[in-house]
């Protein structure tokens, strides 16, 4: 008879001995329905709209609406100081006592290359490989501390361009690039997404032009909607790492 119930015959398991207790629990008990759960994101989904459709669970914010922007560095910091933005994540900030800061990941600044390049051949490269051939690269309003830096590791080396240009969208590259201008530096991402048969993407090892993205939010924001959803932003992308200070608060820092 146990197995007419609906969902015991749907185990997210091969587990045999879990099945044969289950089944055996099941002719006991006699439940309505079997739900087994198997610990996925569409399974929390399903049943915390039903636990709110019922009234057992009440949404903090149902009226909360999400607005998204997306600026150059120097804009993403001064609209978050301002309160235009109550968060922002910004690719290598520049240091504010009014605003605070969590790490989120880092990763190599890359070069985008004609594939038939030489430093092509390598998993890795660095800046000294480029000398003497036109260098592409994005405003100093977009990212002003990794311009600087790679102009910085540049000098340092003792090499600098044919010609220096710089480019808004990753496209406006391509063409040079294929034109065999020379090479473009872009973030990762970025250089990921123009990658093809005929453009080589390598990562810059020089650990001076590694880029580190934050979230940055006021130092003295107050509201608790802010502060609830930048914690649960960071318990999401960084579930292993301490974000709360003693009294519970949003801890963040750089």
């Amino acid at each position: 008879m146990s197995d007419a119930i609906p969902g015991l015959n749907q185990p997210p398991t091969a587990h045999g001995g879990l099945i044969s207790w289950v089944n055996e629990i099941a002719a006991l008990t006699r439940p309505a329905r079997v739900q087994w759960c198997d610990g996925s994101q569409q399974e929390w989904d399903e049943l915390t709209s039903l636990l709110v459709e019922q009234g057992t669970l009440l949404p903090l914010h149902p009226d909360l609406r999400l607005r998204m922007e997306s600026m150059f560095a120097l804009d993403l910091a001064h609209s978050t100081l301002v309160g235009e933005l109550d968060l922002a994540i910004i690719a290598e900030p520049s240091e504010n006592p009014h605003l605070t800061f969590a790490q989120l990941a880092t990763v190599p600044l890359c070069v985008a290359m004609l594939a038939d390049h030489p430093a092509a051949r390598k998993r890795s490269v660095s800046i000294e490989e480029f000398g003497n051939v036109g260098w592409m690269i994005f405003p100093r309003k977009a990212h002003p501390v990794i311009y600087d830096r790679v102009l910085d590791a540049s000098r340092q080396a003792a090499i600098s361009p044919v010609e220096l240009h710089h480019y808004v969208a990753p496209q406006e590259a391509v063409q040079l690039i294929t034109e065999n201008f020379g090479i473009a530096f872009m973030a990762k991402g970025v250089a990921e997404q123009i990658r093809n048969t005929e453009i080589a993407v390598r990562p810059l090892s020089q650990t001076s032009l590694q880029v580190a993205s934050y979230l940055v939010l006021r130092a003295d924001q107050a509201s608790r909607l802010v502060n609830e959803f930048g914690r649960a932003f960071l318990r999401k992308v960084l579930p292993n790492s301490k974000i709360e200070d003693a009294s519970g608060q949003l801890s963040l820092g750089l």
